[in-house]
């Protein structure tokens, strides 16, 4: 999880004017789908043939799983090895929509993003609480907001 929301943001971004939002998402989501998909799927028929207690899933759970929907909306994991993907992929969305608005590199935006997840906390909002990241937001904050600041405070010092 710590390896795949590195590499969420790029602080070395040559042409940030030129930012394609449907390049970024299909460039992210495209390389993890795949796998995924072949994954899920051979897990799914090999437990309706072979009984496995704690992993039987309906074929909606496996069609909500195969396009990441089932953790925002409660289904269970089809292949619990999978649990980290929507987090992933909310990451995918969030760090996407901020790059095409130019305010990834931002701390503010970070901390922004901390303060609506304790929000989302302390009025039990589930489903505003996994779409912004659950319980991982603040390994992916971490990771990002002390290089925001470390890219700042060289750019000051460049001044």
């Amino acid at each position: 999880m710590i390896i795949s929301c590195w590499y969420l943001v790029d602080f070395n971004e040559i042409n940030r004017d030129k930012f394609d939002l449907k390049k970024y998402y299909k460039g992210k989501l495209v390389r993890l789908w795949p796998c995924y998909a072949i994954s899920i799927t051979l897990t799914a028929i090999i437990v309706h043939f072979f009984y496995l207690p704690d992993r039987m899933s309906t074929w909606g759970d496996w069609l909500l799983n195969l396009f990441f929907i089932n953790g925002f909306v409660g289904t269970p994991y089809v292949d619990g090895a999978h649990w980290y993907l929507t987090t992933l992929v909310a990451f995918i969305m969030i760090v996407g929509c901020a790059k095409k608005f130019r305010i990834d590199r931002s701390p503010a935006f970070y901390l922004m993003w901390i303060f609506i997840l304790i929000i989302a906390i302390r009025m039990r909002l589930e489903i505003i609480y996994q779409i912004i990241g659950g319980n991982y937001v603040f390994v992916f904050e971490y990771y990002h907001i002390s290089p925001c600041i470390h890219c700042r405070i060289c750019k000051n010092n460049q001044e």
